[in-house]
Order: structure tokens, then sequence, then C-alpha cells
């Protein structure tokens, strides 16, 4: 009995002894994946800086546009180019919609200037020319081809090394924010159509 008693405590001793390796060993592959995933995720960070989102927003492009904060200055020019019901239409269109931080960077009162009644024409322009005809998400957006806008002019995609994208030699930051009529990616700087 005392023989019984005495193999059945070492064998629930080396159970136990082979759990905490199994438990150890695989707590050790857990951690590498992590860390390869997280050097993984570093490198593509380091890459691109461009964020994506896929979340379809249930309004049109210039519901997106109105209830975002960041977009202030270019709703401001949608209205004052009656534009707000072009972007309110089935489309579909891709918008390139620069934030109020872009407008900022235009000449001291440039934006202002061109909010005034009697620039229009060439406010709606400058808005017309954010806007393609069709859905081109990030990953669809062609290198080195030229798209047309609804301004009339060509804009000039371009895809680099790194994974950024800019279109005529500005920055894409953010992008594939999906509407009811479009999608709109964001662009660094306000895009002006050549004269």
């Amino acid at each position: 009995m005392k023989n019984y008693r005495f193999s059945f405590i070492i064998t629930i001793a080396k159970m136990k002894n082979i759990f905490l390796f199994c438990s150890l060993f695989a707590l050790i592959i857990l951690l590498a994946c992590n860390n390869k995933d997280s050097r993984e995720n570093s490198k593509t960070n380091k890459s691109s800086n461009l964020k994506k989102q896929t979340q379809l927003f249930k309004g049109t492009i210039y519901d997106l546009l109105t209830t975002d904060t960041l977009y202030t200055s270019m709703v401001d020019g949608i209205q004052a180019s009656d534009l707000s019901e072009t972007l309110q239409t089935n489309g579909p269109y891709t918008v390139f919609a620069f934030t109020s931080h872009a407008t900022d960077q235009m000449p001291k009162d440039a934006w202002k200037n061109l909010l005034k009644p009697e620039v229009k024409y060439s406010l709606a322009n400058i808005i017309t020319y954010h806007i393609i005809k069709g859905i081109y998400p990030l990953d669809s957006l062609p290198d080195g081809r030229q798209l047309k806008t609804l301004e009339g002019k060509n804009i000039r995609i371009v895809r680099t090394k790194d994974n950024l994208i800019t279109v005529n030699g500005i920055r894409i930051l953010a992008g594939d924010f999906f509407t009811r009529n479009g999608v709109v990616h964001q662009v660094e700087k306000v895009l002006l159509p050549k004269k």
C-alpha cells in the first residue's frame, strides 16, 4: 500500500513538472510571436504613417465632412461655392479633403479672401479640383496615373517606396472613409489647379 501511495505521489509530481514545462514552452512561443508581430508593425509604421479607415459612414460625403471639425475650412469652401448639393448627390465620388490646418498654412488671409462672394468661381475651381468621379480606395489609386477632376484638370497619383501616396506631390495622411456616395481621403495641403 505504501509503495502504491509513493508511486502515485511521484506520478503526480512528474505530471506537475510536465504541465509546468508545457506551460512555460507555450508562454515562450506566445511571447516570440508577439515580438515578431510588434517588430513587423513597427516596420510598417516607420515606412508609412498612412491611416486607413474601412468602416462605412451612413451619410453622404458632405455629411461626413460637416460632422468632423477637422474639415471646417473645406466645408466653408463647399458652402461658399454652392457645392453642398453636389456632394450629397448619388456620385459616386472620391474626395481629397483638406483640413483647417492645411488652409492655415496658406499665405495670410488667402483662404479668407477665397471665401468672398466675388471670387466664388475661383473657389469652386479649387474645391472641384479635390473631387474625382468614381470610387478610388487607397489600394486602387493608380501609381503614376493622372485622374481627371470635376474641375476639368488632372491630378497625378504617385506611390513611393515607403508606401506613401501623394496627389500632385501632396501626401495623403488618412483615407478609406467610405460614405453612401463615395470615399474620402485626407490630404496634407490644399490642392491648387495649375493655370
